[in-house]
């Protein structure tokens, strides 16, 4: 338990540290370096991906050109954004706040990428090398139901599809979801009991995790009392 307080400490005292309002840095891959090289977008296609990284400034990794000149090379309104996980937002060329809610037999998102992690540092490398690398094309043809995680469905060749997944009640110590090691971004599975954090215990992690376009080591994550008395009250969404 001091060890969970201790990494929580560190934890809290990272995001308050990190300004997630700071200006995003741009990352552009494989050989691309200007908004001009980009591919054009198509219908509801992420035009960026937008990840909140600690202790650094937000990278925003551009994906394709939107039309008629609509920006997306600066961070997003809300109401363009789609959450990835709890570090990471798909952010789009218009509102998307007005699209049809998805139904339980849908899937509603396309990913088509041959490299299957959005590492700004690895990106960087592979441009300076440079590694013809395309961006991923993912596809959103509707919205899920809030909250929800990413359910893989299927994968055949470069595209994987994936589901809305509803998110149950889970219990004290249960596991809640996976985090990956380079971002430290949550992919949650379960909503916790008020007082409650879903978090890992940090150290060492010799744990493989494959989440939505993540490929790699990371952690299992767990619901931990924030005190030593708590209810089992759950908030409302």
């Amino acid at each position: 338990m001091w060890t969970f307080h201790i990494f929580l400490f560190i934890t809290l005292c990272t995001l308050t540290l990190s300004d997630d309002s700071d200006e995003p840095i741009l990352y552009y891959y494989g050989l691309e370096e200007s908004e001009r090289g980009l591919g054009a977008c198509g219908a509801r296609q992420a035009c960026s991906a937008l990840l909140l990284q600690h202790w650094r400034a937000p990278a925003l990794l551009r994906l394709c050109r939107c039309p008629r000149r609509q920006r997306c090379d600066t961070r997003a309104s809300n109401d363009r954004l789609v959450e990835l996980n709890n570090r990471a937002y798909f952010q789009f060329c218009t509102p998307v706040t007005k699209w049809p809610e998805c139904t339980l037999s849908d899937t509603p998102l396309i990913v088509d990428t041959q490299y299957d992690r959005m590492n700004p540092d690895e990106i960087e490398t592979m441009h300076h090398q440079n590694v013809a690398l395309v961006p991923p094309n993912v596809t959103l043809n509707c919205l899920c139901r809030y909250p929800n995680y990413w359910r893989w469905n299927s994968t055949q060749g470069t595209i994987s599809k994936y589901q809305c997944g509803s998110m149950p009640l889970c219990k004290s110590g249960d596991f809640c979801g996976n985090v990956n090691y380079e971002l430290n971004a949550l992919y949650q599975w379960c909503l916790c009991p008020r007082q409650h954090m879903c978090a890992h215990n940090g150290g060492v992690t010799r744990l493989y995790i494959s989440e939505l376009l993540y490929r790699g080591r990371g952690w299992r994550a767990h619901c931990h009392p924030l005190y030593q008395h708590y209810d089992y009250y759950y908030d409302e969404n």
